[in-house]
C-alpha cells in the first residue's frame, strides 16, 4: 500500500475519521475506541451518517458551547 492510495480513503471518509479522532481523544479507552470507529463506519456504510449537506458551522459552535461548558464546571467544582 502506497502513500497515493491512502489519499482517495482519506478524502472520502474524512468526516468519519474526524469522529473517531474526537471520540478517541475523549474516551481514552482502546476498546471503546475500536468499538466506535466499528460503529461510525458500519453506520456510514449503511447511509445513516449521510454528511453531504450538513451545516457544520452549528454542529462545531455546539461541541464548543458543551466543552466549555464542561471545563467551567470542572473549575466550579475545584
Amino acid at each position: 500500500m502506497n502513500f497515493e492510495s491512502i489519499i482517495p480513503i482519506i478524502q472520502s471518509y474524512w468526516i468519519q475519521i474526524v469522529i473517531i479522532v474526537l471520540l478517541a481523544l475523549l474516551i481514552k479507552n482502546i476498546k471503546a475506541i475500536i468499538l466506535a470507529t466499528a460503529v461510525v463506519f458500519l453506520i456510514s456504510y449503511f447511509g445513516f451518517l449521510d454528511f453531504s449537506n450538513v451545516d457544520f458551522s452549528g454542529i462545531i459552535e455546539q461541541v464548543n458551547y458543551l466543552i466549555g461548558g464542561i471545563e467551567w464546571q470542572k473549575l466550579l467544582v475545584r
